[in-house]
């Protein structure tokens, strides 16, 4: 057991720091069970000097070092327990090594499935000594041996199983993707097949499973039968991630990718959407992705689907207002030229309209709080348009009713030029705001959620009746005559409100009858 526990210092990376471990989370793992039981590693490299590293590879699955100790050369090996124990063809019992049996092999395996199914992730370690030819006592020189050379006729030495437990909040985090988002969840692991299936149930991913092996056998149409089926995959290789990745794009799914090592590099490129941890992530992983992940968090995955898509509503928000908005200015110019009739706005009207009844409102849309069921929204796809078919047609049914209305209050007042064009300049400052809170509606917001738009409309109403009312002259000119309007009375007011009541009711009966509800 000691032996063991001190293989697993030297075939680490990872260091004891004044008050933590530094490196790769397993390999601190295999430290702090050492320390734990008073193992002191700078002991072990002191006694035991490294000489060589064949560094882990995801195709062996295993990684090995050589360290030196008098005339001897030592090998160190760690791995996926299959993979080691293909390396072996001896076994250390009670201090004897003898030749390892096929059962003994078998019970290891049996072993290695019973940790794995208690969702541990398992280590096998296994060793070799060798006279050292060359060099002084206590000087080591690497050995001139290949990988394969150092890598065979280990002798088997026993198992680790740690447990990385998920944090408490990922269940729910992945409950959500699932049952609300439509965001279909899979893990790509390289742990054992049983060991991710432990992990799956316990944080809520179901379906089926296949490990690298099994993957391999199947064809490229028999996989893509499979693969919206399979949402656990185990002991695989950087080939299997882009071939995961290729399989589910032919079925037309949007593919967003984690990842942290080199390996991962080439499927981070080939996901729609590659997203590197920013933590342990590796330069190479970062540069290739689309996404750094500060804090390595899947939570932070789902609370940026939930920012992204407010933003996504909150753009098609803003042209929805300014589109029926303009569209309406435009058609109501329009149609009583071809009437005609006089302009029913005047250029400086248009000017003021644009430039500040619609342009602060529009921007306080940008900020608009998401729904509170934003998250049950089917997910969008990447080319989407913002403005379809859908939205076209509502928005020239309210344009024109609109414009039909508006039209109708220049019609009855147009006798009086000024006073009817002030009707209009206040009609279209008005259903402009008043068609802000009828495209708020359609998502179900709480009308009082956004202070921003209710300051911004606020003030283009308030400075809207400066206009209308204010007496000051500058340099010898009110407002009024800049602007040519007139003061309007409460009958004016009462028309422009009744009308507007109706228009809000007719835009909420049309929203739901040709359910153009962006969710």
């Amino acid at each position: 057991m000691k032996k063991l526990l001190e293989f697993g210092i030297l075939a680490s990376n990872a260091r004891k720091g004044a008050d933590k471990i530094i490196g790769d989370t397993t390999e601190a793992a295999l430290i702090q069970i050492a320390l734990d039981n008073n193992i002191n590693q700078q002991d072990l490299d002191n006694l035991y000097p490294r000489v060589l590293e064949v560094p882990f590879s995801s195709d062996r699955k295993m990684m090995s070092v050589v360290t030196g100790f008098d005339n001897q050369i030592q090998v160190v090996s760690k791995g996926a327990t299959e993979a080691i124990l293909e390396k072996c063809s001896q076994i250390e019992k009670n201090g004897q090594i003898i030749r390892l049996t096929q059962t003994e092999k078998e019970e290891i395996l049996k072993a290695n499935e019973n940790m794995a199914k208690e969702a541990l992730r398992v280590l096998a370690f296994a060793y070799k000594k060798s006279a050292h030819s060359g060099g002084e006592k206590n000087t080591i020189t690497p050995p001139e041996w290949s990988q394969d050379e150092i890598e065979n006729d280990l002798v088997f030495l026993g198992l680790q199983g740690m447990k990385d437990p998920p944090r408490e909040d990922i269940k729910e985090a992945i409950l959500v993707c699932q049952k609300q988002a439509g965001i279909r969840v899979v893990m790509i692991t390289g742990d054992h097949l049983l060991t991710a299936q432990a992990i799956a149930n316990e944080i809520g991913i179901t379906g089926d499973s296949i490990s690298g092996v099994d993957l391999d056998k199947l064809t490229d149409e028999e996989f893509k039968d499979q693969v919206d089926k399979i949402n656990v995959y185990a002991r695989v290789n950087p080939e299997h991630k882009i071939r995961i990745i290729k399989a589910l794009k032919l079925l037309n799914h949007q593919v967003a990718m984690t990842g942290d090592g080199v390996n991962d590099a080439p499927a981070l490129k080939a996901a729609d959407i590659g997203i590197a941890m920013g933590i342990t992530g590796t330069d190479v992983s970062k540069e290739s992705s689309d996404i750094i992940l500060l804090d390595d968090k899947f939570n932070t995955i789902v609370d940026a689907v939930r920012e992204g898509r407010t933003i996504y509503e909150n753009i098609r928000k803003f042209v929805n207002y300014l589109l029926s908005s303009n569209m309406m200015e435009v058609l109501v110019i329009f149609i009583a030229v071809i009437l005609g009739w006089p302009l029913p706005l005047l250029p400086i009207h248009l000017l003021w309209i644009n430039l500040v009844t619609d342009g602060l409102p529009a921007i306080a849309l940008g900020v608009d709080p998401g729904r509170k069921d934003i998250m049950n929204s089917k997910p969008a796809t990447f080319r989407e348009e913002i403005v379809n078919g859908k939205f076209i047609k509502t928005m020239i049914l309210i344009s024109s009713m609109l414009t039909v209305a508006i039209l109708g209050i220049f019609g009855f007042s147009k006798e009086n030029l000024i006073h009817a064009q002030t009707l209009v300049f206040t009609a279209v400052v008005l259903y402009e705001l008043i068609r802000i809170i009828a495209i708020r509606s359609e998502y179900h917001l709480p009308i009082f959620s956004n202070k921003f738009l209710w300051l911004a409309m606020t003030v283009s109403l308030g400075l809207q009746l400066l206009v209308l009312y204010l007496p000051i002259s500058f340099s010898g000119t009110t407002l009024q005559n800049l602007f040519k309007v007139q003061p309007l009375g409460l009958l004016d007011w009462a028309v422009l409100l009744g009308v507007g009541l109706i228009l809000l009711l007719v835009m909420k009966t049309l929203t739901l009858t040709y359910k153009t509800k962006l969710s």
